[in-house]
């Protein structure tokens, strides 16, 4: 691609002076390239696909431009766990919630980022819950998982042996004949 490929600056004809663009404005132009593979490009419908070139709004200065789409997924974890909104999914067993990040711009090294067309600094957590109960018992929700791709373990090295010794023990058994199945088993000690 060239820089001509991504830079365009068009009014369209009957358009009212000082008029200031939607989300919704966005999703009526459709994006087309000489150079760029047709299956890097959204389709015209497509308005959620991830990492394919589309026209999508700048929150920030309320315009459209030539962006790309990345989606979070939350999952239960359980196939009897449910959430609202919420879509089944079979690998693993429960259900899934897509969060759909607007990619508008990059500079200075660092992607802007849009949420539900909204700037966004960082990574925002889905305000939806699972639920989850199992034999007539409910389970509570502890929380989703933040931790950053860069970020430390969760244990200091002082406490690297207490902390793995009380979260998971692995029982290794003796070697057996070729054919027969050994088991290792996982426990949970409080």
């Amino acid at each position: 691609m060239t820089d001509a490929d991504l830079k365009a600056a068009y009014t369209p004809a009957g358009t009212a002076a000082g008029y200031t663009p939607t989300p919704e404005d966005a999703k009526k132009l459709h994006y087309v390239s000489r150079t760029v593979e047709a299956s890097k490009i959204a389709t015209v419908e497509d308005h959620t696909s991830p990492a394919l070139w589309d026209y999508v709004y700048d929150p920030e200065a309320s315009t459209i431009v030539l962006g790309q789409r990345a989606k979070m997924i939350y999952h239960s974890n359980h196939s009897s766990a449910t959430m609202e909104g919420g879509t089944a999914d079979t690998d693993p067993a429960g259900q899934k919630l897509e969060q759909v990040y607007t990619f508008y711009k990059s500079g200075d090294g660092a992607p802007k980022v849009s949420l539900n067309n909204a700037a966004a600094t960082e990574l925002t957590a889905t305000e939806v819950i699972p639920s989850l109960t199992v034999a007539n018992e409910s389970y509570g929700f502890r929380g989703w998982y933040k931790g950053a791709w860069k970020e430390k373990p969760i244990y200091n090295e002082e406490q690297k042996h207490r902390r793995t010794v009380r979260s998971t023990t692995l029982q290794r058994l003796p070697l057996r004949a070729p054919g027969t199945r050994i088991q290792t088993h996982r426990s949970q000690i409080s």
